[in-house]
């Protein structure tokens, strides 16, 4: 009876889901070509969708747009060599981390131009120039147009307002929910950087961790719905502020 019970509980089912995508996905990634590969990963991102669906029914609307966005986006990837495909992949990945950027925005009080702002904007500039310095030739030869060029720093700077929205969320709370939030938020940003270096420097292994941290995201942002299913796991203010930035 506690092996049933322990075999029934939603959290335990989603342990598994993800323990049995992940391996499913190295084989693939191994023994199967790159097509295969990307069908693998619209139905893993599909499956964590319908495990969403079946146990929250909609509750929270940007766990589900971000779902939506990301299955979308792997859509567009199985022809990503497509120049309009690639360029909608783009636009489907800014869209989704912007809908996971408004959940915690909106948790915070941001009053005017502060020196947390300049530092933050300060950086990512530094970090587009370093970009373009450095990455230029790489980048022209992955993408297929300026348009392309603009979407990628934009898509970078979009994952790093993320970071930086998710880092102070978890800053302002103690409890569970901004600790879940900054957990995915940091799967989805090693997932993308080791994007970057499986894709545009061909670098093998990163094709694996690339889809063990993009798995590992889309698991943890399920599990942040299914944890934080009432205001109280939020937590209460480390300081207030009437300004926090």
């Amino acid at each position: 009876m506690m092996l049933n019970n322990y075999f029934t509980n939603k959290y335990t089912q989603l342990i598994i889901l993800t323990l049995i995508l992940i391996a499913v996905n190295m084989y693939v990634i191994a023994f199967l070509d790159m097509s295969q590969s990307r069908m693998m990963r619209v139905l893993s991102v599909f499956l964590f969708f319908i495990f969403f669906i079946f146990y929250k029914n909609y509750w929270k609307g940007f766990v589900f747009l971000a779902l939506i966005l990301f299955m979308l986006r792997d859509l567009f990837i199985i022809n990503y060599e497509i120049p309009a495909y690639k360029t909608s992949s783009f636009l489907f990945t800014i869209s989704a981390y912007i809908s996971l950027i408004y959940f915690s925005i909106k948790k915070l009080k941001i009053s005017g131009f502060t020196p947390a702002i300049l530092i933050f904007a300060i950086s990512l500039i530094g970090l587009n120039i370093f970009n373009l310095y450095y990455l230029s030739e790489i980048l022209n030869e992955g993408l297929d147009n300026g348009f392309q060029l603009i979407l990628f720093y934009l898509q970078g700077g979009t994952l790093l307002v993320l970071g930086f929205a998710a880092y102070l969320y978890y800053d302002r709370y103690f409890g569970k929910t901004p600790l879940h939030y900054l957990y995915f938020v940091i799967a989805f940003i090693f997932s993308d950087l080791c994007g970057l270096a499986a894709y545009f420097y061909k670098i093998e292994a990163a094709f694996f961790l690339e889809r063990f941290f993009y798995l590992i995201a889309l698991s943890l942002l399920v599990n942040f719905a299914l944890t934080t299913s009432s205001s109280k796991n939020e937590g209460r203010l480390r300081i207030e502020k009437e300004s926090y930035i």
